[in-house]
């Protein structure tokens, strides 16, 4: 949802006017709105994975090594890292 969010500068869910509203589509699998905003196919197919449900979502390991992030400048500079 931080990735939706970022890249559509938008709420995922904001179309809902109330928390049950969204904790119900949430539940159902309903998309957010404002993950139609986003048109880069990349982007998105990065983002459709994050929202998979939990048994075919990959994890937080699997996604930083995600093939979207391959053509991501590797900084030398940066302190950042993850296993």
């Amino acid at each position: 949802m931080c990735v939706l969010e970022m890249v559509t500068v938008e709420i995922p869910y904001s179309e809902y006017d109330n928390v049950a509203k969204i904790y119900k589509k949430v539940s159902s699998g309903v998309r957010p709105a404002a993950l139609n905003k986003v048109k880069d196919p990349e982007v998105k197919a990065f983002i459709e994975k994050c929202l998979a449900q939990p048994r075919a979502r990959p994890s937080a390991t699997k996604l930083v090594r995600d093939p979207f992030f391959d053509e991501i400048v590797d900084d030398d500079d940066c302190s950042c890292s993850y296993q």
